[in-house]
Parts: structure tokens; C-alpha cells; sequence
């Protein structure tokens, strides 16, 4: 079996949020050890935490049986601050070549560091002028446009003020440049009157990389040359293909998918022992790894419903119990069998969790993401004084039967014709995405799975009926009656790129740049890439 390490950085005690940095296979031997190496930012007071994975089985120090897997630590070095230079890279940015001398601890504005900890400050020989200079050179980079001068009077005054009350040059810096970043014109995209060059050159580099624009970008802008749709379509490119983008995939599937509640709930280690760290981890890679996939090959968008590939490591096809995979670090394009259950993004384990509880999953709430995720069709909310339906963890009654009873309520049975279908065909996974056809319970008759705490319960019933008649019997065949709409699909996923895009909901009245931006999309396969580069041109995204 593949070892391997997750390595994360954080604080040594407490509640405080620890950073993942990674999983890293152990491929090295006693006479050969493997060197892993990372770089990140840490704390005073963090430390680095090394927490072998070894799945499903693993070696402790009480375990007297030999020739099984196990992980040994021969050492671990911390080296930093990895940018000991002065002046620092951000230094150089921000005050150029101004000339620095070291200080000790005995300045005032310096008493946070430790005794004997030296530090420097940078020093001006024309402080005024050069105050006044640096100001206004960040301004219009921080405001991503050039910048009415009495606004920057206003920020260029301040940082002399402080100067005129016997600060130092740097704090009178760090006064203006504070000013300015706290500013609602650094805070807040503006809407405009009319869409210009910067404008534009703002919305593309948030749109994709959740940043300020480049120096490119910005250059382009002065020129006049984001009007041009060929330059769009040539930056729109560019950006795709710089790291930077990894920030689009991240946020983009986190907004629309609800990736970032992934945390939120912890599965009961009783009913689902198999649940580790690792898992979660490698559910959050296989979404973005598949999403990054069908973004930077240009795949239809219909691959998010139905796809004959995964992008998979060792953790993730063992679980979803797929052969072949080995090693838990790479994550790779992996061919599904032609009697997988598994492609698209409704039997991806993250997507299964975040639908899900820790103990239970429910129809209704699956339904629910089904209908606004994936058709943009969100069902409204429940009738006040009606209670929520809570699945039955002691296995005696299905949610089907107490949905049943639901319903027989006109005003709950008008939703739930459309909420329950899609969530009963999900009813065929657990909380943690595990394929299934009976519900775990940790209350029942006879016998317990084998070297677990639950007992197998009552059948799954995933068969359904469609708002339209339509009739399915398992979820394979839900999802060929999802492909069978490819229009309802592509739109929706149109309108959930250009809400992020445009960073607002679309009304009624602007449903023309939708239907524009999916009959672009046609002419590649509604390709995940075309659709970007129709969603810029698209009259939301270039009108005020």
C-alpha cells in the first residue's frame, strides 16, 4: 500500500485553524529516505504538524507484529525568514531605493520585537518630497485607474500631516498608504456611469484571478485596447493559463458548488468509520482537479452531469472502489469503467457531503441543490409553521415514507413535486459520497457489519417521478433524464458564471446576455472555456 504524510502548520494547542499544506506519499526506504520540502508563511508561536495517513491499516507503537506498512520521522528543519534581505521585495515596491539603518529594540515604534531582535527603518534624505511621490504613485495602483488629483491631495496631505507632527518618514508612509487601502475606492469595485477601459481591465482580473489587474492589463487599458474583443479574448487566454487562475477554481466552485461548507459537519465515526482526514482533503482535489480539467481542455459543460472520467488519487478510487490507482499525492485523469456509476459532479464525494449531514442524508435538502445548482431553478422556502423533515437515524421509517406523509400537505406538496425526485435518486450515496443500497443504522436486529458499529437497515429506494411525468428508476437513469435537457443545463451553468463574473444576480429583463452567452458557447460543444470568453462579451459583463 502507498503511505503518506499530511503536513499541516498551525498553532501546537487551542481551537486555532491549522493550514494545509499538503499530502505527501512516502516513497523512500530506511537506507533511502525521501526529503519533502514546502514552503509557506508561519506565525510565531505555529508549529508543523506531521500526521501519518496509512490506509486502512497502520503501524503504532504498541503494534508487536512485523512486515506491515508503517512511516518513521528521521527529522524535520524549520529554516526562515526565507526573505532575510533588506529591503525586502514589497519594501522595494513601495519606498524604491531609499536608504535604511538598523535599530534595536530600545525605539519606541519597534518595542513588539523581542530583545536583542534588530530591525531596520527606512530613512529619507528629501522626506517631503519623497512621501509625496510614493503616495501618489500608489494611489492609482491601488484604485486599478488614474485618479482625480485633488482626490490624491487628500491621502498626500495626510502622510505629510504626519510628518509636520515629528513622525518619521516611514510612519508617515505607512500613514497614507493605510489611508488608502481604506478607502471604499480599494474596498469596492464602483459602479460606473459607463464601462471604460479600467473598468474592464478590474472586472476580468476578478472575475479570474480574485486580484488587481497586472501590470499588462493596465498597460492595456492606458492604450485603449481592452474595447478591442480580439484583445479580451487573447487576455482571457492568458489569464487561464497562469497560476493565478487556480484562485477562479477555488472561489468559483466554492460560491456555486458550496464547496466552502465542506467543514461544516464531521460524519459520525461510529457509522462511517472509513471517514479521515485524507478523505476530505482529497474530495476537495478531485472537485477542483475536475472542474480544472474540463476548464483548461475546453470540455462541454455537460460533463458535469455525465462524464466518462474522474480525476482521481489511491484515497479517492479506493473509496469510490476503482482499481489501479496507486499513491495519494498525484491526483490524474483517470478512464471510468463502462459500469461505474460514478462521473460528473453529482456522485463526487464533496459534493455528496456538503448535501449531507454528519449522520444522515434527506431528499429534500438534496433535491434543493439540484434544482438551483445545477438547473437554476431554486426552490422557494418552506411556509412558516411548517417543520423540517428530520431523516429517522434509528432506521425504523424511510425518509421516503415520512416525505410521503409530507406532502399530503397541498401548500409542502407544490415544492416538494419538484425537490424530492432529485434527492431521491441521490438516496443511492451516503454522507461521505460511498455508493449504497441499504442505510446504515446503529440501532437493528442480528448482526453487526463486520468490524463495525452499525447494522445494516432498511433499503434504499431510489426510483422517482419527474414534475413531468417522467419516471426513473435508480439514479443512472435520473441522469440520463438531466442529459436529456442539455439547454436547461448549459444556461444555468451560464447564469452561475456570470453572477460571479459580474457580481450580481441577473433580473428578468437582462435573461438576453444568457441566452447569448449559451448560443456562443454551441458552436465548441459548450465548451467550459468558451463559455468564460462568451460570458466577458456578453452585454452584462461590458455594460455599466
Amino acid at each position: 500500500r502507498t503511505l503518506s504524510v499530511g503536513i499541516f502548520t498551525g498553532p501546537l494547542f487551542g481551537d486555532g485553524k491549522r493550514k494545509f499544506e499538503g499530502v505527501f506519499d512516502v516513497t523512500g526506504t530506511a537506507d533511502n529516505p525521501r526529503i519533502i520540502e514546502f514552503e509557506t508563511h508561519m506565525q510565531e508561536s505555529h508549529t508543523i504538524h506531521i500526521l501519518p495517513w496509512i490506509y486502512p491499516e497502520h503501524v503504532t507503537w504498541r503494534d508487536k507484529e512485523e512486515n506491515r506498512p508503517g512511516v518513521a520521522i528521521a527529522w524535520a528543519e524549520t529554516y526562515g525568514p526565507l526573505d532575510q534581505k533588506f529591503p525586502s521585495a514589497a519594501q522595494l515596491k513601495l519606498f524604491g531605493n531609499s536608504p535604511a539603518t538598523s535599530l534595536v529594540e530600545d525605539k519606541p515604534i519597534y518595542t513588539r520585537h523581542r530583545k536583542g531582535v534588530k530591525t531596520h527603518v527606512v530613512e529619507s534624505s528629501e522626506p517631503r518630497a519623497d512621501v509625496e511621490r510614493i503616495i501618489r504613485d500608489f494611489v492609482p495602483r491601488a484604485f486599478r485607474r488614474p485618479v482625480d488629483e485633488s482626490l490624491t491631495n487628500q491621502f498626500v496631505e495626510l502622510a505629510l500631516s504626519r510628518l509636520d507632527q515629528g513622525k518619521t518618514f516611514e510612519q508617515a508612509v505607512r500613514t497614507g498608504v493605510s489611508s488608502v487601502l481604506c478607502s471604499p475606492h480599494f474596498l469596492l469595485i464602483n459602479q460606473e456611469d459607463e464601462v471604460d477601459n479600467y473598468t474592464l481591465a478590474s472586472r476580468l482580473s476578478y472575475f479570474l484571478w480574485s486580484s488587481l489587474p497586472d501590470e499588462e492589463l493596465l498597460q492595456l487599458a492606458a492604450e485603449g485596447k481592452l474595447s478591442d474583443p480580439k484583445v479580451r479574448y487573447d487576455q482571457v487566454e492568458r489569464m487561464i493559463q497562469d497560476p493565478k487562475i487556480e484562485r477562479f477554481i477555488e472561489n468559483f466552485t466554492g460560491q456555486w458548488l458550496d464547496l466552502r461548507e465542506i467543514e461544516f459537519t464531521t460524519p459520525d465515526k461510529k457509522l462511517y468509520p472509513e471517514y479521515d482526514e485524507l478523505l476530505l482533503r482529497s474530495m476537495l482535489e478531485e472537485t477542483h482537479g475536475f472542474f480544472r480539467h474540463i476548464l483548461k481542455n475546453d470540455l462541454s459543460v455537460l460533463n458535469f452531469i455525465d462524464s466518462d472520467f474522474a480525476v482521481l488519487n489511491q484515497r479517492m478510487a479506493s473509496h469510490y472502489q476503482i482499481e489501479g490507482i496507486r499513491g495519494h499525492e498525484e491526483f490524474r485523469i483517470v478512464r471510468l469503467p463502462e459500469n461505474s456509476i460514478r462521473g460528473g459532479l453529482l456522485t463526487q464525494a464533496s459534493i455528496l457531503k456538503v448535501t449531507a449531514n454528519g449522520t444522515s442524508t434527506s431528499p429534500v435538502l438534496r433535491g434543493v441543490w439540484v434544482l438551483d445548482k445545477l438547473l437554476a431553478q431554486p426552490a422557494p422556502p418552506p411556509p412558516p409553521g411548517v417543520p423540517a423533515v428530520e431523516p429517522d437515524i434509528r432506521g425504523a421509517v424511510t425518509i421516503r415514507e415520512q416525505l410521503s406523509k409530507h406532502r399530503e400537505n397541498e401548500s409542502c406538496n407544490r415544492c416538494h413535486i419538484r425537490i424530492d425526485p432529485p434527492g431521491f435518486a441521490l438516496e443511492e450515496f451516503d454522507v461521505i459520497g460511498g455508493h449504497r443500497e441499504w442505510y446504515r443504522s446503529l440501532e437493528g436486529k442480528g448482526s453487526k457489519v463486520t468490524k463495525t458499529n452499525y447494522y445494516p437497515g432498511l433499503p434504499v429506494e431510489s426510483e422517482g417521478e419527474l414534475s413531468n411525468g417522467k419516471t426513473f428508476a435508480d439514479f443512472e437513469e435520473f441522469r440520463e433524464l438531466l442529459l436529456e435537457d442539455p439547454d436547461t443545463i448549459t444556461r444555468a451553468i451560464a447564469e452561475k458564471l456570470l453572477i460571479y463574473g459580474s457580481g450580481r444576480q441577473v433580473t428578468s429583463r437582462e435573461r438576453s446576455s444568457i441566452d447569448s452567452i449559451v448560443k456562443a458557447a454551441e458552436k465548441n460543444n459548450y465548451g467550459l472555456r468558451s463559455m468564460i470568453h462568451a460570458v466577458v462579451e456578453s452585454e452584462l459583463f461590458l455594460s455599466p
